[in-house]
């Protein structure tokens, strides 16, 4: 891509004659030259962000494949050495449900109505009984919406990831200040009938995040009149990427540069507090994963058909093959359907991820697609990674599951 002779065109200018009056040539050469240098700055920053952008399409610097597994809360340092990192921290009051989506809606009752439901404690020696209610815990569905955002500046392979139980997490909810009174809680879940993960566990997945703050910048770039900053976060010590993104959504990205130390992240700001992710490679042979595998008890957002994410549906044709990709996918197998089965429950929107983008887009047809899993455990949240799947990719088709 050719650079702009700015040079060559402010001589043309100032050798040009726009009127007879030399005030008023004067005046207007001036503005034409002020309107060039701030066009030629523009299409220079244009120009140069498009050749990072293809060149960052060929690095291989992106967030792979996703992994995500619930496991026993216990030793860190075990699961952190074949690359799985808690997503959230450990809570005694945070539970996970062992049912599908429609029990869980049954069991929780809705905004209007909470269902309660009676525990108890030790208090100086006596058993005291307390009420308590379910609240939709968002702190794994905030992460994949952390996701979508680093999809706009990075080459994610699939921003989406397959974490059935981030839909299942939920806060036991009572007073608080019976915490401080007494211990030994007990919530009685199986007198309650409550169908929850027996025992302490965390969420974990295969991406280290943190936060960092950034007090000095490494450059200061000009920009006609704005100073673009420029941040520098290097490899980690294994030689991983860093992948910057201020958390401040008033701060304004310019550019993300791959260079040979790390990532240069440019921005609108000389103080930012930028969420930080690692991405890890996990070990797949390791005594941890392979029994989560063995359970059924491991997600991966990994999809076979890798080209198909960067189509657009032109024909029957495509339709097909977006659909394709799932025909036979862990375990769950889609085909094209006519409307007449039983439709599947979505996630409301109070229990999935906030798609900014989704509604910006006008449908022009729905999609039937008949979706048949061997082992019916976790068959709705597949379904449902499904669907927001082609609707992330094909916003234009109005995707409908069946069974």
């Amino acid at each position: 891509m050719n650079e702009i002779d700015k040079e060559s065109i402010e001589k043309k200018i100032s050798s040009s004659v726009f009127s007879e009056n030399d005030e008023e040539n004067k005046a207007i050469k001036n503005s034409l030259l002020a309107i060039m240098r701030e066009l030629c700055d523009y299409t220079t920053d244009v120009n140069h962000t498009i050749i990072n952008n293809a060149h960052r399409q060929l690095e291989n610097c992106h967030i792979n494949d996703i992994f995500t597994a619930l496991l026993p809360f216990g030793d860190d340092s075990e699961y952190e050495a074949v690359g799985l990192y808690k997503m959230a921290e450990f809570d005694p009051f945070r539970v996970f449900f062992d049912c599908e989506y429609d029990e869980i809606r049954s069991i929780v009752g809705d905004l209007t109505k909470k269902k309660l439901y009676k525990g108890h404690f030790l208090k100086d020696g006596k058993r005291v009984t307390f009420e308590y209610s379910f609240e939709f815990d968002h702190s794994f569905i905030k992460l994949q919406e952390c996701l979508f955002t680093y999809a706009e500046y990075y080459n994610v392979k699939n921003p989406l990831i397959l974490s059935p139980y981030s839909h299942k997490s939920f806060w036991l909810v009572f007073d608080e200040s019976l915490k401080n009174e007494g211990d030994s809680f007990d919530f009685c879940f199986e007198e309650n009938h409550i169908p929850v993960m027996d025992g302490n566990y965390c969420l974990y997945w295969n991406i280290k995040k943190s936060t960092e703050n950034e007090k000095t910048y490494d450059a200061k770039e000009p920009y006609g009149d704005i100073a673009k900053y420029v941040f520098v976060f290097n490899k980690t010590k294994k030689g991983n990427i860093l992948f910057p993104v201020p958390d401040n959504n008033q701060a304004i990205v310019y550019d993300v540069r791959f260079v040979d130390r790390g990532v240069e992240l440019v921005s609108n700001h000389d103080i930012e507090d930028f969420i930080i992710l690692e991405y890890v490679d996990l070990d797949l042979n390791s005594r941890v994963v392979k029994e989560r595998q063995s359970k059924k008890l491991l997600f991966s957002n990994e999809i076979f058909d890798k080209l198909q994410a960067h189509r657009r549906l032109l024909s029957e044709g495509d339709i097909e093959r977006a659909i394709g990709c799932f025909m036979d996918w862990h375990d769950i197998h889609c085909e094209r359907s006519n409307g007449n089965g039983k439709r599947i429950l979505r996630y409301s929107k109070k229990y999935r991820a906030d798609r900014k983008n989704k509604n910006m887009f006008n449908t022009i047809r729905r999609e039937y697609i008949s979706m048949i899993k061997r082992d019916q455990r976790f068959l709705t949240d597949y379904a449902n990674y499904i669907l927001e799947y082609l609707e992330y990719y094909y916003p234009e088709i109005e995707w409908a599951g069946e069974l």
